[in-house]
């Protein structure tokens, strides 16, 4: 089964990148929160979450829902639109 989206002309170079569309193949398998993806990829955690923000901006990705840890933050996870 094929999922299509449209993606804004200013958005492509999203997909070029290898640490996006790893981050993208991560969000199709399981929804994540930036921190997840921090961990699993072994990068800051700035970084990932500017590449969350971009992706969420091109509707590539959504947010799905919010948690809490116990004496932590709330934490966002997202899921792959794709």
């Amino acid at each position: 089964m094929f999922v299509y989206t449209t993606v804004k002309k200013k958005d492509i170079h999203i997909f070029s990148d290898p640490l996006n569309q790893k981050m993208i193949e991560l969000l199709i398998r399981n929804d994540m929160t930036p921190l997840d993806l921090m961990k699993k990829l072994n990068k800051p955690i700035l970084s990932v979450w500017k590449r969350v923000n971009d992706m969420e901006n091109a509707n590539i990705i959504k947010f799905i829902k919010q948690k809490k840890k116990i004496g932590g933050p709330v934490l966002r996870v997202y899921r792959a639109r794709l």
